[in-house]
């Protein structure tokens, strides 16, 4: 799809001036799925970079060029069994893909692989269609804003005694998502990953739960403290930004401490964190360890790429099988281990990732259904 200067402009107002133009206008641009779709190219662009801008036409008009192009490519290598993901939009349209004249959606390749919200109450919301106002009851009200991602506040003080209610929100595979919690602290979910919150929090600490891996910044509050539960570890904050990961299928749960400070406590060990270390329990060992690490590598996942310092190709390709949703074998055991060095856009077409990892000279792979060899 191409769109002209006026309709790039015109999103670009909308989403960053919103509150100057007329509601009526707005509705009536927003009936075209086109307009739509060009909407959510930009918003997920800029969701994804960290800072959800998209800052002038020219920009934007390489923004949509290059997502709309990545979309179809990794679209058409998951379907046809060559590998990859295919990146499922909040405002889901009908992504069109000719092979011997056949059209296929998104809906019909991902079924099923959709972000969602259970609430308290057992009620399962798909997020990619059901959009503004998702709860509302005495616990808080939760808003899913299409731009933004989730968003929960409380509605009235009168309603602090209600018991809290405890909401999960899972992401599936090849996706990421953001949500704001009541304190106003900023939670970015990586791929398959699932976090338990309140919608309002109780008066002396505020606790989440989380499995897989997300990026917080903690809202500073010194009279509650903000706790996440990991696997058997918790981490005690006032209001920092940090890196927990905690995936079932993994052998560590690591904290990554970005800026502030951090209190890790597991089993009888409490150890505090400064910027630029990163806490690694090893349950079966009951070890807790600290190291200096290179933030960059460890959180460029939040803001859309991939990056890897001397990593091995296992960890690598582990990370690469979550966002596309493949499985990874190895020739021998030694093929597991050479190490390698990237950072490129998240949302780059999978094949030409494998391309520059075998530009090197030391890695081959090849592809079976949704499988990646690697030689």
């Amino acid at each position: 799809m191409t769109y002209s200067e006026k309709e790039i402009e015109y999103a670009l107002q909308i989403i960053h001036h919103r509150n100057e133009l007329d509601d009526l206008e707005v509705s009536e641009w927003l009936k075209s799925s086109e307009h739509q779709q060009l909407l959510e190219e930009l918003a997920l662009w800029g969701r994804a970079c960290g800072d959800g801008i998209v800052g002038n036409v020219e920009e934007a008009k390489s923004v949509v060029a290059v997502k709309i192009k990545r979309r179809r490519l990794q679209l058409y290598v998951r379907l046809f069994a060559i590998a990859a993901s295919v990146v499922v939009f909040f405002m889901v349209g009908i992504l069109l893909l000719t092979r011997q004249e056949t059209t296929i959606t998104i809906a019909e390749a991902e079924k099923g692989n959709y972000i969602s919200l259970t609430l308290a109450n057992g009620e399962v919301v798909n997020l990619e269609q059901q959009r503004g106002e998702v709860f509302r009851g005495n616990a808080g009200v939760i808003v899913n804003d299409s731009l933004k991602g989730l968003a929960c506040g409380k509605i009235a003080e009168l309603h602090r005694d209600t018991a809290i209610a405890w909401n999960v929100l899972k992401v599936p595979v090849g996706q990421t998502y953001h949500i704001s919690l009541a304190d106003g602290t900023q939670v970015w979910l990586n791929a398959a990953t699932e976090l338990q919150f309140p919608t309002r929090f109780c008066k002396n600490f505020r606790r989440v739960r989380l499995r897989g891996e997300a990026y917080f910044e903690v809202s500073k509050n010194v009279g509650r403290p903000f706790i996440v539960e990991a696997t058997g570890v918790e981490v005690q904050v006032l209001g920092t930004e940090f890196d927990v990961r905690a995936y079932p299928d993994e052998d560590v749960i690591s904290t990554t401490l970005v800026e502030g400070q951090v209190r890790i406590a597991v089993a009888e060990t409490n150890v505090a964190l400064s910027p630029m270390e990163q806490a690694v329990w090893i349950p079966a060992k009951e070890k807790l360890e600290v190291h200096q690490v290179d933030v960059e590598s460890l959180v460029g996942w939040k803001n859309g790429r991939w990056v890897f310092d001397k990593s091995p190709i296992c960890i690598i390709m582990k990370e690469l099988s979550r966002w596309y949703d493949l499985k990874v074998e190895y020739s021998n055991e030694k093929s597991k281990y050479e190490n390698f060095s990237l950072n490129l856009e998240k949302y780059d077409d999978f094949k030409q990732i494998l391309s520059f990892l075998e530009e090197t000279g030391n890695v081959r792979f090849a592809l079976s259904e949704n499988t990646v060899i690697v030689y």
